[in-house]
């Protein structure tokens, strides 16, 4: 299930990706991969992703899921839980460096 995230618009003034922003910097595009709603709703909502560089563009609770939408939208980042319910988190990061290998994780 996609999860949208609000508010989040970023620059990165000096990242090497030349995705323009209305600040005129650069911005990473973010997804995060997590199956635990209240920790899921925190990450988004809680750090300032825009003061650092990123746009969040896809929240969801479960790895295939994620992976159905970077498989048609890229993403430059990709922050997930490892355990989860269809398809754990190592899982789906092996599927996505086969189809998008410039992905960066962290889990």
């Amino acid at each position: 299930m996609r999860i949208g995230i609000k508010g989040f618009r970023v620059c990165q003034r000096r990242c090497g990706i030349k995705k323009k922003c209305t600040r005129g910097g650069s911005v990473f595009k973010l997804v995060i991969v997590e199956d635990e709603d209240h920790i899921r709703h925190s990450l988004e909502r809680l750090i300032p992703w825009n003061e650092i560089g990123f746009q969040g563009v896809g929240a969801f609770s479960d790895g295939s899921d994620a992976l159905e939408y970077l498989r048609e939208n890229p993403s430059d980042a990709v922050l997930s839980d490892i355990r989860m319910a269809r398809m754990s988190g190592l899982e789906m990061i092996r599927c996505l460096h086969e189809i998008h290998p410039h992905v960066k994780v962290v889990i």
